[in-house]
């Protein structure tokens, strides 16, 4: 027996919007974070107080944090029934991160807004309970 088309189509049961912006968040700090390590071992010679090192160290932490967004955003995108999870992760990595003062802040707040539409999204065949037309079919029943 074949499923009946859902209106609204695939878009409604998957958090695209969340999940692109996790991504997008993603490649912008691994690509800060990879750019940070290579300017900092290009300056070596030319620093002293071992500055290059810790650059180099937090551009590889940024670069870490860049890769665990974009697996969080990937699977926030396959198994949209784990999405709070997911997009708890996502805001708990976001913070790290912001915490950590590694990435960029546009990076940052692309993950949080992408962590929230995560937690707050709800695919459409769970029934919303506070909707006028679920009250309406309770009540008829």
């Amino acid at each position: 027996m074949a499923a009946e088309p859902v209106p609204g189509g695939a878009r409604t049961e998957r958090p695209f919007t969340a999940s692109g912006l996790v991504l997008l968040s993603g490649v912008i700090l691994l690509v800060d974070g990879i750019l940070e390590s290579i300017a900092a071992n290009a300056s070596t010679p030319l620093v002293f107080n071992n500055v290059p090192t810790e650059a180099a160290w937090l551009g590889g932490l940024a670069a870490f944090f860049g890769f665990v967004i974009i697996m969080l955003g990937i699977y926030i995108l396959v198994e949209p029934t784990h999405h709070l999870g997911f997009g708890i992760a996502v805001l708990a990595v976001s913070l790290i991160t912001f915490y950590a003062d590694t990435g960029v802040w546009v990076g940052l707040i692309f993950a949080f807004i992408g962590a929230i539409l995560a937690i707050v999204f709800r695919p459409s065949s769970q029934p919303r309970s506070n909707t006028v037309a679920a009250d309406r079919n309770r009540s008829s029943s």
